[in-house]
């Protein structure tokens, strides 16, 4: 081989050398640039994840209180005297329309259970920090393990293609259904924060003055309860053996102490005003009251 074919060969190999050099650095370049735009979305879940947004409750016709992040909606509302916290997730019917449609999708807490899950909030929150961390250095997330709250209710942190999501589920019905369904829905940390976080201390003044509402609404019940009761067990004397004059007087100074010792019922409301206000008085007008029941 002559010196040419030789300084030509050599040639040939430097440019396929500096070839290989350029293709190695651009899919550098391309892998460095893509690597800082995966850090750039995951730092920007994470923000938005700590941003606040706080709720504004409205009360319903029903007397509950409401409050929504996008799709996802707070209900603060009472049954049978017991507050109750649903997470719900809402559809609209059609387009235009408000989103007021509720899904499935949605969990509802008592008191024991809301109490025991806002408990969890700062493990959580760490939890949710250290996968956000792991998945924009690249590095492997290990999936914590689902927590139970209480033997219904559950916790999980699940990661798919829109990043890492909070799961709540819980078991519908009582134990000694043969089959119990699972409610659940998948929160996004940006709305789990607002919710268990930014507005917990909302939320938990609201179902304060729920608790006081359900409990004042019990005791008129109850008092109403034994107006009735004893409206009716007078009814009865009456109807069975004689009533005197004067059982109908004790009768009535014992239903003016009772009244005094209690607070107004609505139902009794129109008749008390055109009561005398001390006993002593009372007692006076009771002959009138005698001559009416004479014929009893």
């Amino acid at each position: 081989m002559t010196r040419r074919n030789r300084s030509y060969g050599y040639k040939s190999q430097c440019s396929e050398l500096e070839n290989n050099i350029r293709k190695s650095s651009f899919l550098i370049l391309l892998a460095t640039l893509v690597f800082s735009i995966l850090i750039k979305v995951d730092t920007a879940a994470f923000s938005k994840m700590n941003t606040t947004d706080g709720l504004e409750f409205s009360r319903n016709e029903d007397g509950d209180y409401q409050a929504g992040l996008g799709n996802i909606k707070v209900t603060v509302r009472t049954y049978l005297d017991k507050v109750y916290v649903d997470i719900r997730d809402y559809f609209s019917k059609a387009p235009g329309q408000p989103v007021d449609s509720p899904t499935k999708r949605g969990v509802t807490m008592n008191m024991h259970e809301w109490e025991l899950l806002t408990g969890e909030t700062d493990k959580t929150y760490r939890l949710l920090q250290k996968i956000y961390i792991n998945l924009s250095n690249d590095k492997p997330v290990v999936l914590p393990e689902a927590v139970n709250v209480t033997p219904d209710l559950k916790q999980a942190i699940e990661v798919g293609s829109n990043g890492p999501r909070v799961v709540l589920s819980k078991l519908r019905g009582n134990d000694s259904y043969a089959t119990r369904n699972t409610a659940s829905i998948n929160l996004h940390p940006w709305v789990w924060f607002n919710i268990f976080s930014v507005n917990c201390g909302q939320i938990n003044n609201l179902i304060n003055l729920l608790e006081k509402e359900a409990s004042l609404s019990a005791e008129k019940r109850k008092l109403q309860q034994l107006y009735w009761l004893s409206t009716s067990a007078h009814e009865l004397f009456k109807a069975t053996w004689e009533y005197t004059p004067e059982d109908r007087q004790r009768e009535l100074i014992a239903q003016q102490k009772l009244f005094k010792a209690t607070w107004d019922i609505p139902s009794l409301t129109e008749e008390s005003t055109d009561r005398p206000s001390s006993s002593s008085t009372a007692t006076t007008d009771l002959p009138s009251l005698v001559d009416e029941t004479t014929d009893v």
